[in-house]
């Protein structure tokens, strides 16, 4: 009969005060973060306190008090004959320490215990699996390999660019360096910002081609014309400026297309073979019936039959290519004037000539403000590019420097796409290294043509930041590849474990696409497909 009523007095009397300073330790642990890693040995030291204090003071133990007050206070029938003092609450609150140190033991140990449950033990297993795999490293962000970035707006992507191109200075003094910047910014810690203090640190000249409405620094004047050795290369320059994808519904058919071409070249021919000074601006003015007969009718040396067949393929293609003609001195007049012809003491250069004075190129295209402009621009410098890739590997270009050339966010730039596609896929012979950079595989992928395959298959270096939404964090994940993994799945009959287990191999993500949704601001993983290594790092800033 006595131990009939421990228990129960037990069970209500003590365990809910032990329940409830438990919980007030976890909140106080809460709020104290380092606290929150030790919350069971915690728990354990004060429950041990209370019970050194308890036997200290020589406490009573209150449980068994208080059972003998509620047997003498049912007795009232006499059975037992046993009369006692009540404890009052007061006495049970402070007087029993020892039991509420024993209970808040027994309570944390078993909040403990509960954590090595066969699931709880599977998961730890994994995340402990997984940590071990995103353990941070420091990379090597120099490679002559051409790259692939992503990264959403924020995530670190201009951060990585920038450290990137400056260990690549560290590296390589003399390297060349072309950034096409399709954010156009200029604020602190943009492209803009970071390549001008480098330039300085590194004492390289800075050139930079500013193709927004920010007119609060000059850029130099862009005479991608000047050192064109072909009338055929001049003409594809030039004709890039009227026949693009935001413009060529426009542009008339392919027969006012063709004759425009053909046109434009002939016009071309003779100003090489009449050593006139090929630039934008004079080549706008020949394509003007009276400007060419008076050149023709002054210059010395033209014979008649070549004069007479200029003007007559001039008069017949005139009405098929004027409003084209009409649409490259609007170009020039308008958007175009402060970056094709500019005044006499702004400094004139393309990429070329850049890269045989050492500079560091900068091409500022601002898409959102100047659309059709920015088209434009950002494909002249991609054939620039493209010729300076021919000349090395023809050799008329030396190739004593490497050429590391970014693109940051290239995918809004439709018109230049198919020449950065072939330069992408024929550049490593010319000892030329893309690095493609934008916010998400999604945008590649928008892309079309298989794209995203030829890019993939092209490219040896990856370095992904936080993606979003389904498809690209999937995309990405992709790229790392996957591993063979063995599943054991346990059998059972009536809900009894059979002692029987089935094993099946399934293939894994290595880097899981949530891993990728949920990495942190200027975190990143980097694949490198020819070492066949994954590596997960943090950014570090340009140190100027």
């Amino acid at each position: 009969m006595f131990v009939f009523f421990v228990i129960p007095i037990v069970a209500t009397l003590i365990a809910p005060l032990s329940g409830a300073i438990i919980v007030v330790v976890k909140l106080i642990a809460k709020a104290i973060p380092p606290l929150q890693k030790w919350n069971t040995p915690f728990l354990l030291l004060i429950g041990s306190i209370l019970i050194v204090i308890g036997f200290t003071v020589n406490t009573p133990c209150i449980p068994i008090e208080v059972m003998k007050s509620v047997v003498s206070r049912i007795d009232s029938w006499g059975l037992f004959n046993i009369s006692f003092q009540a404890v009052t609450i007061f006495d049970y609150l402070v007087s029993d320490w020892r039991t509420l140190g024993v209970c808040i033991i027994i309570g944390s140990l078993s909040i403990f215990a509960t954590r090595f449950t066969p699931d709880n033990l599977l998961l730890k297993y994994e995340s402990r699996k997984e940590s071990r795999r995103q353990h941070l490293s420091k990379i090597n962000r120099v490679s002559k390999s051409n790259q692939l970035c992503f990264g959403v707006s924020g995530a670190g992507k201009t951060a990585y660019l920038s450290r990137m191109i400056q260990d690549t200075l560290e590296a390589e003094p003399n390297a060349s360096i072309i950034v096409v910047d399709g954010k156009g910014s200029t604020e602190k810690y943009s492209l803009y910002d970071n390549l001008g203090k480098l330039s300085v640190k590194y004492n390289r000249a800075f050139v930079v081609l500013n193709g927004t409405n920010n007119n609060n620094f000059d850029g130099c004047v862009y005479d991608f014309l000047d050192g064109i050795d072909t009338p055929d290369s001049a003409k594809d320059m030039v004709m890039s400026l009227i026949i693009d994808p935001t413009v060529e519904q426009s542009a008339g058919s392919e027969h006012y297309r063709v004759m425009t071409e053909s046109y434009i070249l002939a016009v071309i021919r003779f100003m090489f073979a009449h050593n006139i000074d090929v630039t934008l601006s004079n080549v706008i003015q020949l394509l003007y019936p009276d400007n060419l007969k008076a050149v023709l009718y002054s210059t010395d040396d033209v014979d008649l039959t070549e004069r007479d067949e200029l003007i007559q393929r001039m008069d017949n293609a005139w009405n098929d290519v004027k409003s084209n003609v009409e649409k490259l001195r609007m170009f020039l007049d308008g958007q175009g004037q402060q970056i094709f012809v500019g005044d006499c003491s702004q400094e004139r250069f393309n990429i070329r000539t850049a890269y045989q004075k050492g500079a560091i190129v900068l091409v500022l295209a601002d898409e959102l403000s100047l659309p059709s402009l920015s088209q434009k621009l950002v494909n002249l410098v991609s054939m620039d590019v493209r010729t300076l890739v021919a000349g090395r590997l023809t050799g008329t270009i030396d190739m004593s420097n490497h050429v590391y050339v970014v693109y940051d966010e290239f995918t809004s730039y439709v018109s230049a796409l198919p020449t950065v596609r072939s330069i992408y896929a024929r550049c490593r012979s010319a000892e030329v290294s893309l690095t493609l950079a934008t916010q998400s595989a999604s945008d590649i992928i928008g892309l079309g043509s298989g794209w995203f395959e030829s890019i993939i298959n092209t490219c040896n270096r990856f370095i992904v930041f936080r993606q979003n939404g389904a498809e690209s964090p999937e995309a990405c994940a992709n790229l790392f590849g996957t591993e063979l993994h063995v599943t054991t799945t346990a059998r059972s009959s009536d809900f009894d474990f059979t002692g029987e287990a089935s094993n099946t191999a399934d293939r894994q993500f290595i880097v899981h696409p949530d891993t990728i949704r949920n990495l942190k601001n200027n975190y990143g993983i980097l694949y490198d497909k020819k070492l066949n290594k994954i590596q997960f790092f943090k950014n570090s800033f340009v140190d100027v």
